[in-house]
């Protein structure tokens, strides 16, 4: 089974699906002005969702101006 299939057949999956799991609600980080979601990372195994995301790869970006920071994929953000 893959990682999204087990995901799937998860008690977490279940219980984000029927919103039953209690997340913090969305808050606005230290450096920011903009209410933001927490949300899981996931890899392309996961399906999209409100509260799964990916990372951006960034093949879609022209040679000129591709990120080659190695954590420059995504960004965690902590509430105040």
């Amino acid at each position: 089974m893959s990682d999204g299939g087990v995901f799937r057949a998860s008690h977490l999956y279940r219980a984000l699906e029927e919103r039953t799991l209690r997340l913090p609600e969305a808050a606005v980080p230290e450096y920011g002005s903009t209410r933001l979601p927490f949300v899981i990372v996931g890899d392309e195994a996961f399906p999209l969702k409100n509260y799964l995301m990916r990372p951006y790869s960034g093949n879609m970006l022209p040679d000129d101006q591709e990120v080659s920071a190695p954590d420059a994929s995504y960004l965690v953000f902590s509430p105040k």
